[in-house]
């Protein structure tokens, strides 16, 4: 009973808390500079001091960033690619969707591009059907079984091409991939055996889950991190003594992603990273919620969503409860006020002002948004919500053209993928 009764009183005493805060410096400069330039509906924006710093801090634990290869799935920005790539001195990318993969190999000429899960052999047909030579020369094709190998191979004979293939393989995300040196030498025995078709392009082995373990999991993580290491090195293994030929300058092991990448380091003192010769970094340039890491913490998020408020309430009046509108300010000041955005239920987290929540009783919408709070945000009509991605690769693809700002000016709109392909 006594249990019961602090838990309603703690109840009480938290709901009767204020969360409210108004915007901080960053986002009142932020809000001042779009009204500047004009914005009045929902805009992505990236702000490339930030970028700027978290490409710094990939440097400073990198070291040679060359060996980074950038994941444009999470990233589906031609201009932000560009700048990526000119600031890491790379060419490496990774793809994941086929009708944006046509697209890069025109506008990266000089790209070196790996798919970063298996495509069904119709997407390799229909890029090898427009661009064979390019298709066939830059691309390192992703396999994960004998089956897909052997469908692989009767394209390439088709198409009278040589494919780069790389393997895919498990190291402890049980997601697919090869599982067993055993099985990973049957499809060496193959690609051998059909060498006027096929390359062995390399590895990849990814492996998220290791940042996934945080709090009191987390002296699990350099256990974990040297297990997969471990596994890595046994299909590595397979490769240097069975068939050395394969095992050769320009053979891409790639590893790591943003939740990860920090855990490898620099180059040792023999310019290697164990066996892994190519770094996914996507994601960590701009930091998504949902990036917010223990192994990220020296990286800062670099977009947000700035979306309109449209219309400004003193009362939260749910339909079919119009009775007990009044009440709900009593019940706790974050009830206190009501807005209306401009669009809304993109997978983001609010950022500013503080204390603003969704309202399970009103409802979500991708058209008005209702969101409430109390009148400490000093929000009103024609200010901006900020909200942070949960993460880039859906959520960049929605607004078409990003806003990129750098101290006090918009400097620039870059483009993202086009749909439409």
């Amino acid at each position: 009973m006594k249990l019961l009764l602090f838990v309603a009183v703690a109840t009480f005493f938290y709901w009767r808390r204020d969360c409210g805060r108004p915007h901080s410096l960053y986002f009142q400069k932020l809000q001042s500079l779009l009204r500047k330039h004009g914005v009045g509906y929902p805009r992505l924006v990236i702000d490339l001091d930030k970028l700027d710093a978290n490409i710094q801090q990939v440097k400073n634990v990198v070291g040679d960033t060359s060996v980074l290869r950038i994941p444009a799935k999470s990233l589906p920005s031609f201009e932000l690619l560009e700048y990526l790539q000119k600031q890491l001195n790379t060419s490496r990318l990774m793809v994941f969707h086929q009708p944006f993969l046509n697209q890069l190999l025109e506008r990266f000429p000089e790209g070196d591009f790996l798919i970063g899960k298996p495509f069904p052999v119709s997407c390799a047909r229909t890029v090898l059907d427009t661009q064979p030579e390019v298709g066939s020369g830059r691309v390192k094709w992703l396999i994960d079984t004998y089956e897909r190998l052997e469908q692989y191979i009767d394209l390439a004979k088709e198409k009278q091409l040589c494919l780069k293939l790389a393997v895919e393989i498990d190291v402890g995300l049980h997601r697919g991939g090869v599982q067993t040196t055993g099985n990973f030498l049957q499809l060496l025995k193959l690609i051998a055996a059909n060498k006027e078709h096929v390359s062995f392009a390399g590895l990849m082995g990814y492996e998220p889950h290791i940042s996934k373990l945080s709090g009191l999991l987390a002296s699990l993580r350099i256990g974990e991190k040297e297990k997969v290491m471990e596994r890595y090195q046994a299909f590595v293994d397979v490769v240097k003594h069975s068939y050395p030929d394969f095992y050769a300058e320009g053979v891409c092991f790639n590893s790591g992603g943003s939740m990860t990448y920090s855990l490898y380091g620099k180059l040792d003192r023999k310019g290697h990273r164990g066996e892994i010769n190519d770094l996914a970094v996507g994601s960590a340039f701009v930091k998504p919620a949902s990036f917010d890491l223990e192994t990220l913490t020296h990286h800062q998020a670099a977009v947000f969503i700035a979306t309109p408020v449209l219309k400004a309430l003193d009362t939260l009046n749910v339909p079919l409860l119009e009775k007990v509108s009044g009440l709900w300010k009593t019940l706790s000041p974050n009830f206190g006020r009501v807005f209306f955005t401009y669009g809304g239920w993109w997978k983001a987290r609010l950022e500013s002002p503080k204390g603003l929540r969704n309202n399970v009783l009103y409802g979500r919408s991708t058209n008005q948004e209702l969101l409430t709070g109390s009148e400490a945000t000093g929000l009103n009509v024609d200010d901006f919500i900020f909200m942070r991605p949960t993460q880039s690769e859906y959520v960049f693809l929605q607004f078409g053209r990003i806003l990129v700002v750098r101290k006090d000016e918009v400097v620039g709109e870059w483009a993202t993928f086009n749909l439409d392909y």
